[in-house]
C-alpha cells in the first residue's frame, strides 16, 4: 500500500495549505484517482509550515509552492509527493517505496510537473507550448501525414507556431524554463521518456 496526500481546496489563495493522509492499495486506484507530483525539493533547508492532518508539517518552500498553485478553490485534489507520502524518516519504507515509484507514476491518472513560479518569459513559453499543441492537433485531425516544403528539408522546420527555430531569435522563455533544476534530474529523463 501507499499513503496518498488529500489536498483541501481553500478560495482564498494565501490562506494555509491543509492536507490530509491517507493510505490506498496501489492496485486498486480505479477506486481513488490520483496524481503523482513530480518536482524538485529545493533547499532542504528553506521549509514552510503546512496542515498536514492538524499537525505542522515542514514542506520545502519548493514543495508549499506547488501545492499553493495546483490547490483547488472548491474541490480537494489526491496527489501522491513523495516528500510527504513516504517517512522520510524510515529508511527500509524509503527504500521499499522507492523501488515502487515506477509503479506509483505508472498507477496515477495523470503526472503534474511543478517547474516552479512563474518567472521572467516562462507564462509566454506555456502560451507557446499550448499554442503547438493545439495546432498540432488541429493539424493531425486534417491530415495524418505532414510534408515539409521542398525548400525546407533540414531539421530546423517546424511546422507550427514555433516557425523556423534556426531562423528566429531566441526564445528566452524556453531556454529558461529547460534550464530550471526539475530537467537536470536523472528521474525527470527517464519520465519524459517513458510517459
Amino acid at each position: 500500500s501507499i499513503r496518498l496526500l488529500r489536498l483541501l481546496p481553500s478560495s482564498r489563495k494565501r490562506s494555509e495549505i491543509e492536507c490530509k493522509l491517507f493510505e490506498a492499495n496501489i492496485a486498486d486506484t480505479k477506486n481513488v484517482p490520483f496524481e503523482a507530483l513530480s518536482y524538485t525539493w529545493g533547499d532542504t533547508t528553506r521549509t514552510v509550515g503546512v496542515n498536514l492532518d492538524s499537525t505542522a508539517f515542514e514542506a520545502t518552500v519548493n514543495l508549499e509552492a506547488a501545492l499553493r498553485a495546483l490547490r483547488k478553490p472548491h474541490q480537494p485534489r489526491v496527489f501522491w509527493v513523495d516528500a510527504v507520502c513516504i517517512n522520510q524518516k524510515d529508511l527500509r519504507e524509503q527504500s521499499e517505496q522507492v523501488r515502487m515509484m515506477w509503479d506509483i507514476y505508472k498507477a496515477a491518472e495523470r503526472v503534474v510537473v511543478w517547474l516552479g513560479p512563474e518567472e521572467g518569459d516562462s507564462a509566454a513559453a506555456m502560451v507557446n507550448f499550448a499554442n503547438r499543441a493545439t495546432q498540432t492537433q488541429l493539424e493531425l485531425a486534417e491530415t495524418t501525414k505532414r510534408e515539409r516544403p521542398e525548400n525546407f528539408k533540414d531539421t530546423q522546420w517546424c511546422n507550427c507556431n514555433g516557425g523556423r527555430f534556426g531562423l528566429e531569435p531566441p526564445r528566452t522563455g524556453f531556454q529558461n524554463l529547460i534550464g530550471r533544476q526539475w530537467f537536470t534530474r536523472v528521474w525527470a529523463s527517464v519520465m519524459g521518456i517513458s510517459l
